[in-house]
């Protein structure tokens, strides 16, 4: 897409195809945007802006995201996301009003990593998108929008939804992420306020949202007591983000109650940056939730040692319900073993991702396990001994690579997806919402 609109900019020929009706005529655009500091190719024109409005009518799913570890504010004061913001502006909301929108998310940066003297260690409001306004003007011009992603959203601004929802009638998936639990503006006498909450996330009519992903204290509370009263009928797909250890918010009243009216629901569970012993590790995983999806995500080589105990109990707790198991952090080579118990006792296992490291007889092993029944192997960054040295790990080469996927297809017989890497993704954590 940016190539496409940087062709056209600068090429008359491209120009006058980008503005010709019958060109984009029965034909589907995905734009996905990743706006980073750099804002030498986003700059307000006439030009872009015109280019960006004639895909409106072709427009069917947009990600707009910032990644929150690069700060346009760290670089320089004088560089604002303003003019990044204004040229995707357009373009979501050109596409809105045309009414042809299946899918958007929206990954909000949030101003909190980078500490700018000015700021003095406060949030930077002069770089902050206004996300509700925003958010706001779009679902209202867009009934057909079947998916909605939303990350970044504060307490204050989850109010829209009461009023925005009902005007989507044909909302089947919602994801409302990384959502502050409490606001962090400052006082000048060094408290915080406290903003209210609102009443309540839906409106009073039922909707038909199928698959509900959740990670915040408040909102899976607000999400409980309208399941738990009736509402949501059609929830097929249940997914609990946990961040915080301390809360859990299976000690809730009321989850009993969800799974008689709703026997069917998939439960999702995973755990980001979490850092708890394997008795801390129980409130969480109980044998009573249908739990069909299960993940860990951890930075560090300390939960890793603590998960891989977690992971022995997994076959006893879930071996009738798992479907589909995620290991991503630097974790994959302290629990190989449990890997290997995990495809062999969950019968109904089809589907893992370890994202790094494994060795090539562990993978060789889970597709033996896995044999007729995993549909899908995702691995990141292959490892293999040195036949001169067994203590000591190698990078598989591309041959090696092949040569092993081949064997691993053959063995699981029809694979959906079978994925063997020898590189590690650049920042697992960027990646993490393909994946949840």
């Amino acid at each position: 897409m940016a190539g496409l609109l940087s062709c056209a900019c600068v090429c008359k020929q491209w120009y006058r195809c980008a503005h010709l009706p019958d060109v984009w005529t029965r034909r589907t655009v995905t734009v996905d945007f990743t706006l980073s500091a750099d804002h030498s190719f986003y700059k307000p024109t006439e030009e872009t802006t015109t280019v960006l409005k004639t895909f409106r009518h072709c427009l069917r799913n947009v990600k707009l995201s910032l990644p929150r570890e690069e700060c346009p504010y760290a670089k320089s004061r004088n560089v604002t996301r303003k003019i990044a913001w204004v040229e995707v502006s357009i373009l979501v909301l050109a596409a809105a009003h045309a009414g042809r929108l299946n899918s958007l998310e929206l990954h909000a940066f949030e101003h909190t990593l980078y500490k700018d003297p000015v700021c003095a260690g406060r949030r930077c409001s002069s770089i902050t998108f206004p996300m509700k306004e925003f958010l706001s003007e779009v679902l209202a011009c867009s009934p057909g929008l079947q998916r909605l992603v939303v990350n970044g959203l504060q307490w204050e601004q989850c109010g829209i939804f009461p009023s925005s929802l009902p005007l989507l009638p044909n909302l089947r998936h919602l994801a409302l992420n990384y959502t502050k639990d409490y606001d962090t503006r400052t006082r000048a006498r060094g408290r915080r306020d406290k903003v209210p909450r609102p009443v309540s996330l839906l409106p009073e009519s039922p909707s038909q949202i199928q698959i509900l992903k959740l990670q915040s204290t408040y909102i899976i509370e607000k999400f409980l007591q309208v399941l738990s009263s009736g509402g949501l009928p059609c929830l097929k797909t249940l997914v609990v983000v946990t961040r915080n250890e301390r809360y859990n918010p299976f000690l809730l009243s009321g989850w009993a109650d969800v799974f008689r009216r709703l026997p069917t629901l998939r439960l999702g569970l995973f755990f980001l940056d979490v850092h708890m012993t394997p008795e801390e590790f129980w409130p969480f995983l109980r044998p009573d939730l249908p739990v069909t999806d299960l993940g860990f995500c951890t930075p560090s080589v300390f939960p890793s040692l603590q998960i891989e105990a977690v992971m022995r109990m997994i076959p006893d707790l879930y071996s009738s319900t798992l479907e589909s198991f995620f290991l991503l952090g630097i974790c994959g080579l302290f629990c190989q073993e449990s890997l290997v118990d995990i495809v062999r006792k969950c019968t109904k296992l089809a589907k893992l991702v370890v994202e790094p490291t494994l060795l090539a007889e562990t993978v060789a092993k889970i597709a033996e396990a896995g044999r007729s029944r995993l549909k899908t192997l995702v691995v990141q960054w292959m490892m293999d001994r040195v036949k001169s040295d067994p203590t000591r790990l190698r990078l598989l080469s591309a041959d090696d690579i092949r040569t092993l996927k081949d064997h691993v297809t053959a063995t699981l017989q029809q694979p959906s997806e079978v994925a063997l890497h020898t590189k590690m993704a650049p920042n697992y954590r960027l990646h993490v919402e393909n994946f949840i």
